[in-house]
């Protein structure tokens, strides 16, 4: 088997080298990168009375409650939680310029959270903050719990990567369950990606019934979540490293057509 001249190889090789090298493309210096807000607004309870007529008043009482909020930033290396009772408003945020941050505005389920990547500042890979409650509610017999309020869910694609899915994201959720059955719950969700961005308001309304002659112990969760990611950009190579990859076969192929052509 006859081997390829040194030109050949050397032309080859360096095609292949160049191709497999490319050039990483760098997250921009400044400027504004994706951008997620979530928040539940407006937030209230209400009471329905199933037997009007049995002599017994409906109701709920608020046993206990508890918030915390939470910021992950520069993943996986670092974040900060704050615990705050209610009906005690609180915010936490992070001070490295990406307006990054997660509250309660002290009424029950009245929360937010938002991120957002400034490059001239941010140098991690995530940022995810979060708020979540928790309430305690003893629901009085023959009653229903109504809770009713505004889901906000917005993303903000990053100019510099339009096409990314997962760059910018938005989370609400709610469930209502007992603590004696909890697999009976009413569940609400509202999710947002940059796919479709913009700001996207949802009005909820959910109910928890306690037909029983006994008082039931519910709890209530509240979460919203928002996630602002930096692209992980592959090394994409340059047009240059293809036509210098084209250029090398060409010649390994005339290489091998001179060749049969002196043997005949």
């Amino acid at each position: 088997m006859r081997s390829l001249s040194a030109t050949a190889a050397a032309a080859l090789g360096a095609a292949v080298l160049s191709l497999a090298g490319g050039n990483a493309v760098a997250h921009p210096s400044t400027g504004t990168g994706a951008k997620a807000s979530a928040s539940l607004t407006g937030t209230h309870f209400g009471v329905i009375d199933l037997k009007p007529d049995d002599g017994q008043a409906a109701g709920f009482s608020t046993e206990a409650g508890d918030a915390q909020l939470r910021i992950s930033y520069r993943w996986p290396y670092g974040w900060k939680s704050l615990d705050v009772p209610p009906p005690q408003a609180g915010r936490l945020s992070i001070g490295d310029g990406s307006k990054t941050f997660a509250g309660t505005l002290g009424n029950y389920g009245d929360l937010y959270a938002n991120a957002e990547i400034d490059y001239a500042h941010y140098e991690g890979n995530e940022l995810s903050p979060m708020a979540a409650q928790r309430l305690q509610i003893t629901l009085a017999p023959h009653s229903a719990l109504s809770l009713a309020g505004t889901s906000n869910a917005f993303t903000q694609r990053d100019p510099h990567w339009p096409n990314t899915l997962y760059a910018a994201r938005a989370a609400n959720s709610i469930t209502i369950s007992s603590f004696s059955s909890p697999s009976l719950n009413v569940y609400f969700s509202h999710y947002a990606r940059q796919n479709a961005p913009g700001l996207d308001s949802k009005d909820f309304m959910l109910f928890y019934a306690n037909p029983s002659d006994q008082p039931l112990l519910i709890s209530v969760d509240f979460y919203v979540g928002a996630s602002a990611t930096i692209p992980s950009i592959p090394s994409i190579p340059e047009p240059g490293s293809y036509a210098m990859m084209g250029a090398g076969l060409l010649l390994v192929g005339a290489l091998g057509r001179r060749k049969r052509g002196a043997r005949a």
